[in-house]
């Protein structure tokens, strides 16, 4: 029951997007024909009551959410015609360093249930190269990340280790005796 849920949930934010591209490139046409200054577009109601974010930064929201038991469940459950919409949307994530992690769950899971058909596309070609080079490159951004922050942790403990005092102390004897002395000083 809530997989569904999450499937609708993720299929009505690609919808939301689907609906917010086709604005932008109307509202793109029309500026380039006039020559003028044409007014923007306004933005889905859902979008304003988020805070004003993109259609891109929506479906990340609406994924993040999805918990992570119901999110192959729900991607499973998504049609074709959506996952060559999500496809391109993951390799915007990638580009821009959005939920790494998520993204390329997303996209290896996909990947596994929809390889035939995500190959012979015609238009995911050039976004399946572009993933390539964008997954490749932001996990290992990310484990050089990890990996640093890894040997901080290491060089701290070491230091803290040649002081002679243990990392993590128990305090609880220390307190008990500071507060002896707080109520020997009252009695007084």
């Amino acid at each position: 029951m809530e997989t569904m849920r999450s499937a609708e949930q993720l299929m009505e934010a690609l919808a939301v997007y689907r609906e917010e591209k086709v604005k932008g490139q109307e509202w793109e046409e029309e500026s380039q024909l006039e020559r003028r200054e044409v007014s923007r577009p306004k933005p889905h109601p859902l979008l304003v009551a988020m805070g004003d974010i993109t259609a891109e930064r929506y479906v990340l929201m609406v994924a993040k959410r999805i918990r992570s038991s119901e999110l192959d469940e729900a991607l499973l459950v998504m049609p074709f015609s959506d996952v060559t919409e999500f496809v391109p949307l993951l390799c915007h994530w990638l580009e821009n360093g959005w939920e790494t992690e998520l993204a390329c769950r997303c996209l290896l899971f996909l990947l596994r249930v929809h390889h035939h058909q995500i190959v012979t596309s015609p238009l995911l070609l050039p976004v399946m190269d572009s993933l390539r080079h964008h997954t490749r490159h932001s996990v290992e951004s990310l484990r050089d990340l990890y990996g640093f922050n890894l040997a901080g942790l290491r060089s701290v403990r070491d230091g803290v280790e040649t002081t002679g005092t243990p990392l993590f102390a128990d305090i609880s004897s220390r307190l008990q005796k500071i507060q002896k002395k707080k109520r020997l000083k009252t009695v007084q």
